[in-house]
């Protein structure tokens, strides 16, 4: 049986030596379960893209961006996958008809409106639906224009 022997007192110390060693402590909370350390040496295995990705788990939060570390440049050798044409209308295949329910998409002011093609013509009145009756404005149409115009002039200096 040997005897237990105190260490000599030194300046050396043994805890920056044993995380030089061993690597910075991890508590048990925050250890990524049953997954061994990283070894730079050895390369990752390439994604399966069978295999799907584990879920995040929200409990352990994401890593901060270094900004020391520059964000790799895109690759211009990889090409953008080309878009796709729609195809040409078909006019032997009739559209369907619009569905109430759903709303219409707003009109984009960037994409000019088509112009009208003359050969199209108008299609005729339809001699069924009757014409709105004429409605004469009233006499006093423009009296109360005047009026309301003139009595909103002192708010608008």
């Amino acid at each position: 049986v040997l005897p237990v022997v105190p260490p000599p007192a030194s300046s050396v110390d043994h805890t920056l030596l044993l995380h030089q060693l061993q690597g910075p402590c991890i508590p048990p909370s925050s250890a990524p379960p049953s997954q061994p350390p990283c070894d730079p040496a050895v390369p990752e295995p390439p994604c399966d893209p069978a295999v799907p990705e584990p879920p995040c788990d929200p409990a352990i939060p994401e890593p901060p961006c270094d900004p020391a570390v520059p964000e790799p440049p895109c690759d211009s050798a990889i090409p953008e996958p080309p878009s796709i044409p729609e195809p040409p209308c078909d006019p032997a295949v009739p559209e369907p008809p619009c569905d109430p329910a759903v709303p219409e998409p707003p009109c984009d002011p960037a994409v000019p409106e088509p112009p009208c093609d003359p050969e199209i013509p108008e299609p005729p009145c339809d001699p069924a639906v009757p014409e709105p009756p004429f409605t004469a404005p009233s006499p006093y149409t423009a009296q109360i224009f005047f009026c309301v115009s003139v009595a909103f002039l002192p708010f608008l200096k």
